[in-house]
């Protein structure tokens, strides 16, 4: 049985994983959020490593807590922590990652090597990065009016 393109990219992208978190990385899902799976340090780098490999990532995002707002705020003593690293949407799992580098063969498709399911997954990544929504917001049925109240023709 041959592997999906898909099945194929998650594969070298657990393969770049492991070169940060040991082979726990292999037996990760390919659904699992990244933001509860890594540490911030591990997360910055995983994209690092992504990086020298040539993926292309949506860039991490640092915030800071409500917490560390008030005391730089108000001054408070005391050690401030530095700011979480979070993923954007769009970047949040493997095989979202793996969504964004992939380019869409037409040869391959012919062949079964796409699945229905792996375009609609890239669609709604396309989506819900273009529209800054969490993509587990965009579903098959999903108006864009659901999303941010917005009509087809304002998204880029």
């Amino acid at each position: 049985m041959k592997l999906s393109r898909m099945e194929v990219k998650i594969a070298e992208l657990k393969q770049i994983l492991s070169e940060v978190i040991g082979s726990s990385a292999l037996d990760m899902r390919g659904d699992t959020s990244l933001m509860h799976a890594l540490s911030h340090e591990d997360r910055l780098a995983f994209w690092m490593k992504l990086e020298q490999h040539d993926y292309r990532v949506h860039d991490l995002v640092m915030r800071r807590t409500w917490k560390q707002f008030w005391r730089s705020v108000l001054r408070a003593s005391g050690y401030v922590d530095p700011p979480a690293i979070y993923t954007q949407g769009g970047s949040e799992t493997l095989e979202q990652i793996a969504n964004q580098n992939l380019k869409f063969n037409l040869d391959d498709f012919r062949q079964g090597l796409w699945p229905r399911e792996a375009i609609a997954a890239r669609v709604k990544q396309i989506i819900a990065y273009s529209m800054n929504v969490p993509a587990s917001k965009v579903q098959e049925h999903t108006t864009f009016q659901q999303l941010n109240g917005m009509s087809c023709g304002e998204v880029e």
